[in-house]
């Protein structure tokens, strides 16, 4: 399958019923999509990193590469067959699910090429160009690649209310298209700047004080709600929750029920992500900062 194909714009059309549909993983398939979304992330992070290098150093006549390359080689991922065969492929588009073998074998060759190329530049003060191309045409098309990994992870990270990861994956797929396009993004000022990979985005949140009663799971009578925002809120609890649990909560202040998952643990303080985003002046966020 080449780039060109695994690219085209009629593919949108047969993405878009993934990109909505709701989501509900058990344990292993939440532990395998961090796993996945990481070295995707890992792999496209490799591409631009080497790419901007290469399109920086590339010219007509020779290619000079800055010692600092050397820890961008792309690393061959061991989530990508487990994701093909676990529930979570029902979650990718055809494209991404079918250009995932050819984005490992990618990754693969291109680090046998990388490696070859490393060793030629140390016996070599002077590497042609031709010497870089097959190594700069896989990695042109792990881009590809990588991209609709990207498409798909950030749709579906953007239905579990994370949005630092949909963040990350969006900027790392805007730089994608820059370096196949032959641009140079992580030059500044003449100095090498390694891609940016890790995102804190915090929504603003309501600061309350307000007990919740806990509808699901059973067994746990009350929480105490210390704050809430669009995407979520955070609680205090006397009980253990896990990652990825279900929970179904009453705001008895606000006479509202909202669902979501457990999507972080700190000590007693868990947080929940809403299933359903509140929108911009939701009447809950209202209520709730006045009832502070």
């Amino acid at each position: 399958m080449s780039a060109i194909d695994v690219l085209d714009p009629t593919s949108s059309a047969r993405r878009a019923a993934f990109q909505t549909s709701a989501i509900c993983l058990d344990a292993h398939e939440a532990a395998l999509l961090g796993a996945f979304s990481a070295e995707v992330i890992q792999a496209a992070a490799s591409c631009i990193n080497m790419l901007s290098c290469f399109n920086a150093f590339s010219t007509s006549q020779n290619l000079r590469l800055p010692v600092s390359i050397a820890t961008f080689a792309p690393v061959v991922p061991r989530s990508f067959l487990m994701v093909q065969l676990s529930g979570l492929a029902r979650l990718l588009s055809p494209p991404t699910l079918a250009s995932l073998k050819g984005f490992t074998d990618c990754l693969d060759q291109g680090r046998s090429e990388f490696d070859d190329l490393l060793q030629l530049t140390q016996t070599q003060t002077r590497v042609e160009k031709s010497d870089a191309d097959r190594a700069i045409d896989l990695l042109n098309t792990a881009s590809c690649f990588a991209k609709l990994a990207l498409i798909d992870l950030a749709s579906i990270h953007n239905r579990l209310q994370s949005p630092s990861d949909v963040a990350q994956m969006q900027y790392l797929a805007a730089r994608l298209d820059e370096v196949m396009a032959g641009q140079c993004p992580l030059f500044v000022d003449g100095r090498f700047l390694p891609i940016r990979t890790k995102f804190n985005i915090r929504e603003h949140r309501v600061a309350l004080n307000a007990v919740a009663s806990v509808i699901d799971p059973p067994g746990v009578d009350h929480v105490l709600v210390d704050n809430i925002s669009q995407g979520g809120l955070g609680f205090k609890a006397n009980v253990c929750f896990e990652p990825g649990w279900h929970m179904t909560v009453e705001l008895i202040d606000a006479a509202r029920v909202v669902s979501g998952r457990v999507a972080w643990i700190a000590g007693r303080r868990v947080g929940l992500a809403f299933f359903h985003r509140l929108v911009a002046g939701d009447p809950l966020l209202k209520v709730s900062a006045e009832s502070r």
